[in-house]
């Protein structure tokens, strides 16, 4: 089985360096404590409207000069992410990273857990 946890993050465009920084340390102590992969992708195509969907960009409100970020979690079930999210939350790095300041404000990100549905 796989578990996917994702979260879409607005943050400045200029923040993105910063935010990869950031990333990459979070990186480490997910993989370190038993997440199956990490990965962050900024948006690149997001004016889908022509299309016939919804941009993803009028759904966290995007402002002029932001990016949007997908994070991306992958586990073998919603207890290993549990499991693994206990142990990362517990890790006195976190503090440390989160210390150095966020390049994006959290109360503006979504996210959710998703269980694989089909998988070709």
């Amino acid at each position: 089985m796989t578990y996917l946890n994702i979260a879409l993050i607005p943050l400045p465009a200029d923040a993105v360096e910063a935010y990869q920084a950031l990333a990459e340390q979070m990186a480490d102590l997910w993989l370190g404590h038993g997440a199956l992969a990490y990965q962050d992708f900024v948006g690149e195509d997001l004016d889908v409207a022509d299309k016939g969907a919804i941009p993803l960009a009028e759904t966290v409100d995007l402002e002029d000069e932001e990016a949007l970020l997908l994070a991306t979690l992958r586990f073998t079930s919603r207890e290993h992410r549990d499991e693994v999210e206990a142990k990362v939350m517990a890790d006195s790095r976190v503090g440390e990273i989160m210390s150095e300041g966020l390049p994006f404000d959290p109360s503006r990100i979504s996210g959710g857990g998703f269980e694989l549905l089909v998988e070709g």
